[in-house]
């Protein structure tokens, strides 16, 4: 189990990351969380979907890794099985999270219980007393730089969402070991909804610089051939 715990260059000092190509900690999680600006790249290995929290009802943008729940088919002790690597995944077993004094405040997480971590193997996170090593400067950029893109992300779905371009989408697939398997609960940008749109709505979605990433939903679902040959 997970075990966050804000990072302390007194109290980790000791600590280091051992490297994890396989990145085995995501191998329960057949969904991974995507930025809206790293579709161009993930559209040539993963079927971008979204799914929608049954909570809140929001969407969210994610890379579709496993075909059922609790499966990850990229995760292999050889290494992750696509060029492309999620930026979540590789902030790993860092995250950013909320000071618990101040919401708005964003601090750096260490998970303690993860496998990577340890105080004799790998590379260190702090160096000379107490400064960033290398390793977790480059960490905390790439986890910021997620952070930061957010808000975009999320202007991105309202955008699908407010014009009704994403429907639900039930597949049956077959896999290559002859097991059918009905995946549910899925939604994608729609196709048909695409090509009827006003050209007004059209030309607005341009201008904001939203149809790359559209398309790159959209031509993504052929991947789902790679989610069948992994399996």
């Amino acid at each position: 189990m997970s075990n966050f715990q804000a990072l302390n260059n007194n109290k980790h000092k000791k600590l280091k990351i051992k490297t994890d190509a396989s990145y085995a900690h995501a191998a329960k999680s057949h969904v991974v969380p995507l930025s809206v600006f790293e579709l161009s790249q993930a559209q040539a290995d993963y079927p971008i979907v979204f799914i929608k929290d049954a909570q809140t009802g929001q969407f969210h943008l994610v890379a579709l890794v496993g075909l059922e729940p609790n499966e990850n088919l990229f995760c292999h002790v050889d290494g992750w099985q696509a060029e492309y690597i999620p930026m979540q995944l590789r902030g790993y077993p860092l995250a950013l999270t909320s000071s618990i004094e101040n919401a708005d405040n964003q601090i750096v997480a260490i998970d303690i219980n993860a496998s990577e971590v340890n105080e004799s193997e790998g590379e260190a996170l702090f160096i000379n007393g107490g400064q960033q090593s290398e390793l977790l400067a480059n960490k905390i950029e790439l986890m910021s730089q997620f952070s930061a893109q957010v808000p975009a992300t999320q202007r991105f779905v309202e955008r699908l969402v407010n014009n009704e371009l994403i429907s639900p989408q039930a597949l049956t697939i077959t896999t290559n070991k002859g097991k059918e398997i009905n995946l549910t609960g899925l939604y994608i940008v729609d196709e048909n909804k695409i090509n009827k749109l006003a050209a007004e709505t059209f030309s607005a979605l341009k201008d904001e610089h939203l149809l790359a990433p559209i398309y790159a939903c959209m031509f993504s679902l052929q991947r789902i051939s790679r989610l069948i040959n992994l399996s």
